[in-house]
């Protein structure tokens, strides 16, 4: 599903594909006051504050940058309109701009990076505009892998057990979500019909951040959708041969809305987030949380911001920190979603940690903002 988009800023009224038709703060430091802290209960006298530290970078240009992919502290790939594709190798001091597929003026919303040199970039649109590319010499040249070539197919979001081998998923067609796998890096087939479950009217993923799909461990995967009729997680654990899909509590009944985003921790804990596009100041709770590896899921308690497109979770440590971004900003929570803070007001499709207590967001503009979490030692 296409989440449209504004020349100035994120159109956050846009429609399903059914119906497809600021300024920046440098340096800003917020200082947050939370009930819990990172792997700790309430705070007491005693504990430091925790704040959360905003720094935006200049990349250059004017894009909206919506896909974001992060190799190390130093490797950062990001994509978006105007066929534009961003890299830096050293932690966004200096910034190479890449042009793909320049002549179809592409929206490139998800970037899977193996390393500097190797990376995956998917754009999307009804039809051809749905292609992936590959580099593998840091940027200077792009192979196309995949064109779609069905016009009424619509694809979304991909991603990757290993360098080598993952998934891309599309909107439904023909009675099922479209699913195509590889497992050379190089070459991409479908997943039969008979494998995937039966779709639920217009049923589609969000192409907000490159997050409606994630691979994890060796084998394990999970889809998550939306449509007027509700929200379904789908899973796999073997590698996409087989599926399964659940309904989930979620928003129904609502015209373009569902879940957007997903981020696991491992292979047993995640959460999904998002939210209805047709109403944009409804901050109902909008986060799922599953603890055994997308079996079930229950509701959380979810950020304020009306719609999530993008969602983050820390990796490593038992601690699990989560950021959430959106058109009306960015929020942060540091104790596993139980209490959640605003750090920013403004428009970010999506984020993803560098380390325990790092995490870069992108936005419209060429937005790149590093967020920072820091301990108050007073």
């Amino acid at each position: 599903m296409d989440l449209r988009e504004s020349p100035d800023a994120v159109d956050d009224r846009a429609k399903r594909r059914s119906g497809r038709s600021g300024f920046d703060l440098a340096g800003v430091s917020l200082l947050l006051v939370v009930t819990g802290l990172i792997g700790c209960g309430p705070i007491t006298p005693k504990t430091p504050f925790l704040s959360a530290q905003t720094e935006d970078m200049a990349p250059g240009i004017s894009a909206n940058l919506i896909g974001l992919s992060i190799v190390s502290e130093d490797v950062w790939w990001a994509g978006g309109s105007e066929s534009t594709i961003l890299r830096t190798t050293d932690g966004g001091g200096s910034w190479d701009v890449f042009s793909v597929g320049a002549a179809d003026s592409l929206q490139f919303r998800d970037v899977h990076a193996v390393s500097a040199d190797t990376a995956f970039v998917l754009s999307i649109g009804p039809g051809d505009k749905s292609r992936i590319y590959r580099t593998i010499d840091g940027g200077a040249s792009w192979v196309l892998q995949w064109k779609n070539e069905d016009p009424d197919e619509f694809f979304d979001c991909f991603d990757f057990w290993s360098p080598t081998a993952g998934l891309t998923i599309g909107d439904a067609s023909d009675g099922r979500i479209a699913i195509m796998k590889t497992m050379d890096g190089a070459h991409w087939r479908r997943i039969p019909d008979a494998s995937i479950p039966a779709a639920r009217g217009k049923e589609g993923g969000f192409a907000a951040s490159g997050t409606c799909l994630v691979a994890e461990a060796d084998s394990l995967a999970w889809i998550a959708t939306g449509a007027a009729e509700g929200s379904r997680i789908y899973r796999t654990a073997n590698r996409g041969r087989d599926w399964t899909v659940q309904d989930v509590d979620f928003i129904s009944g609502v015209e373009a809305a569902g879940l957007m985003t997903l981020a696991f921790k491992s292979a047993t804990r995640g959460f999904a987030a998002g939210g209805a596009l047709t109403l944009p100041d409804d901050s109902r709770e909008n986060l799922l949380e599953t603890v055994d590896g997308g079996l079930t899921w229950i509701r959380s308690s979810g950020p304020q911001l009306p719609n999530v497109y993008g969602l983050a979770v820390t990796k490593d440590g038992e601690s699990v920190a989560l950021i959430a971004v959106g058109p009306k900003g960015m929020d942060v929570s540091f104790d596993g979603g139980l209490t959640w803070n605003s750090v920013d007001k403004r428009n970010y499709w999506s984020v993803q940690f560098v380390g325990h207590g790092t995490a870069v967001a992108v936005g419209p503009r060429g937005r790149v903002t590093r967020v920072n979490f820091l301990r108050d030692h007073r």
